[in-house]
């Protein structure tokens, strides 16, 4: 795991809806820790620019924790432009989670 001032899984927890990504990362126990979180916006971009030291990600899009609307969230896409956008909240995008430090 690479500390970019999060800690960040080395796995991904594969696709899902919004909702079931943000379940899936507070439910996840990992490393005897039970306080992961899907990352905010803010944060997946600065995971994105770590990237490769990371390692594990699909070239795909990456929920966020961050709304854009009612029925739309912010996602942070891995190697593909451009790289935030917001997308349903029910279409599956890839989930990672992260820690704080």
């Amino acid at each position: 795991m690479l500390d970019v001032g999060l800690i960040v899984d080395n796995n991904d927890l594969g696709t899902a809806t919004w909702s079931s990504a943000i379940q899936m990362c507070e439910q996840l126990t990992k490393a005897d820790y039970t306080d992961w979180y899907l990352p905010s916006l803010a944060e997946l971009s600065v995971i994105a620019q770590y990237e490769n030291q990371i390692g594990g990600f699909e070239t795909a899009r990456y929920w966020s924790n961050t709304e854009y609307s009612n029925s739309e969230a912010w996602c942070q896409q891995i190697n593909i432009a451009p790289n935030q956008q917001h997308w349903p909240k029910d279409y599956y995008s890839r989930v990672r989670c992260v820690r704080k430090r």
